[in-house]
């Protein structure tokens, strides 16, 4: 019996399983709890309320405001369970908007922490909650701009022409190099002024 072969690259675009980015996601997930754990400190070390608060409170706070409940619920929808052309267009926007929000608001998170850091300079026992800020208020618009960026890709590649899967592509380096720069500027800087402090 002859079997039609189907190009593997067809099938990644129309299959909407989550199996493929559920798996990524896990392990690079699980290489940055690794990575935590590996210091000694233990991932309450990683943990803090003001730098998740700026970040993800910010973040779902401006994704709200530009796309509304029902086009965010829209874009969820359609990661998980496919859509047609629009809907994926929409959802690849709409994750698109949430990597580049997230480094902004990482990088506002760090401001903030650098900003507190310069105001408690002169106390030397009260630097490490400032740094705290500032430094994983990074890492954590790092990690929504990753996750995002992998939910872009994830749906843009359904969309059968493959335009939208090249526009993510493309955005999406763009976003990594402009933030990289921004956020690893910031707590390089509050490196510094702790270390010239002590």
């Amino acid at each position: 019996m002859g079997s039609a072969e189907v190009p593997l690259d067809s099938l990644q675009r129309h299959d909407p399983s989550l199996s493929a980015p559920a798996v990524g996601l896990s392990l690079a997930g699980s290489g940055l709890v690794t990575a935590m754990l590996a210091g000694g400190t233990g991932l309450s070390s990683f943990f803090d309320p003001v730098s998740l608060t700026v970040v993800a409170g910010s973040v779902t706070g401006l994704l709200l405001a530009a796309f509304g409940l029902r086009g965010t619920g829209r874009a969820f929808a359609t990661l998980l369970w496919g859509g047609g052309t629009p809907d994926l267009a929409h959802s690849t926007a709409f994750f698109l908007s949430a990597a580049a929000l997230s480094l902004l608001c990482g990088c506002a998170g760090s401001l903030i922490g650098l900003v507190q850091l310069l105001q408690q300079i002169g106390d030397p026992s009260a630097l490490g909650a400032a740094a705290a800020v500032a430094m994983l208020s990074s890492l954590y618009g790092l990690m929504g701009a990753a996750g995002a960026v992998g939910g872009a890709v994830s749906v843009a590649k359904r969309e059968p022409s493959g335009t939208a899967v090249e526009a993510a592509a493309g955005t999406s380096l763009a976003l990594v190099g402009a933030g990289g720069i921004a956020l690893f500027a910031v707590p390089g800087l509050t490196f510094l002024l702790v270390m010239t402090a002590l």
